[in-house]
C-alpha cells in the first residue's frame, strides 16, 4: 500500500531519478538545456529526498531497535525478506549521499527549503490522519496506542528531526561542494 512513508519515499526517488534520465536525454540527444528541470531536481533533493530518506531510515531502525513489533512485526519476516527491508530502509542513505557527492545540487534559501520540507511533512501527516479517519486504521499501528498529547509530541519530535535532516543535508552539500552561491543581483539600468 502507498500509505507508508517508505513507499512514498521510494516512489519519489523513482520520479527523481527518472527525471534525471529524462534531463540527460533532452540535453544529450536533443541538445536543449534543462535548467528548469535541474532547479526542480535541486529543490526535490533538498526539501524532499534527503530529509525524508534520512527520516525513514532513522525512525524505522530506531523503532526497530526499541521494539520491532511497533514498526515491522516478526510475522512479516515470512512475507518480506530481510534484504528487501534493507533496500527500503538502509540503502536509501548511501544512495542519497552518493547522489549529493556526485551531483552538485544548488540548495534553495534555508527558509524556502525548510518551508518545502515542512509542507511535505504536513501533507504526509494529513494523509495519515485521513487514512485513520476514513479507512478506520492507523498507518502505523503503534499510533493507535497514543493519547492525543503523545501523538502531538511524536509528530512534533518527528518534525524537528525532519527539519534537522534538511539542515544536515545543507551541511553535507556544503561539505561536498563549498558554500552556496549568493543569488546574482541584476544591475539596474539608469
Amino acid at each position: 500500500k502507498n500509505v507508508f512513508l517508505t513507499a512514498l519515499n521510494i516512489m519519489a526517488h523513482t520520479v527523481f531519478f527518472g527525471s534525471c534520465v529524462l534531463g540527460d536525454i533532452i540535453e544529450t540527444v536533443l541538445g536543449k538545456r534543462t535548467a528548469w528541470l535541474r532547479r526542480v531536481q535541486d529543490v526535490m533533493v533538498a526539501s524532499v529526498l534527503f530529509p525524508t530518506s534520512m527520516l525513514v531510515s532513522v525512525v524505522f531502525w530506531g523503532l526497530w531497535f526499541v521494539d520491532r513489533e511497533l514498526i515491522f512485526p516478526a510475522a512479516l519476516d515470512n512475507i518480506v525478506p530481510s534484504w528487501i527491508n534493507h533496500v527500503w530502509h538502509t540503502t536509501i542513505v548511501p544512495v542519497m549521499l552518493l547522489e549529493m557527492y556526485l551531483v552538485h545540487h544548488r540548495y534553495p534559501s534555508r527558509r524556502a527549503g525548510l518551508v518545502g520540507n515542512a509542507a511535505v511533512g504536513l501533507t504526509y501527516l494529513i494523509w495519515v490522519l485521513i487514512v485513520a479517519h476514513v479507512g478506520g486504521f492507523w498507518v502505523y499501528p503503534f499510533m493507535a496506542k497514543f493519547t492525543t498529547l503523545q501523538f502531538t509530541l511524536f509528530c512534533a519530535v518527528v518534525a524537528i528531526i525532519g527539519c534537522g535532516f534538511y539542515l544536515i543535508g545543507e551541511f553535507v552539500n556544503t561539505l561536498f561542494w563549498g558554500p552556496r552561491e549568493a543569488p546574482r543581483k541584476e544591475k539596474k539600468k539608469a
